[in-house]
């Protein structure tokens, strides 16, 4: 697939209570997406979402089972 942007996709698994940091790169935001699971932090469950901008960086935690998550990083407007 071919994505005219300066953009990137991260994703993962995370096991029950581990976390992890993605630290942003200057002037890009993104979008998280929760495709099974659940997160701790940011409070989030299966098919949910938010727009991260703003942040410098971002901490995902998993709650539950763990979670299996998706971060689409963007430039900012």
């Amino acid at each position: 697939m071919t994505v005219h942007q300066d953009a990137a996709l991260y994703a993962g698994l995370l096991s029950a209570g581990a976390s992890v940091t993605h630290r942003f790169r200057d002037g890009h935001a993104g979008y998280l997406f929760v495709v099974h699971g659940e997160l701790a932090s940011p409070a989030l469950d299966e098919g949910g979402a938010a727009v991260i901008r703003g942040e410098r960086s971002l901490t995902l935690k998993a709650a539950g089972a763990g979670a299996e998550v998706l971060l689409v990083e963007t430039r900012d407007r």
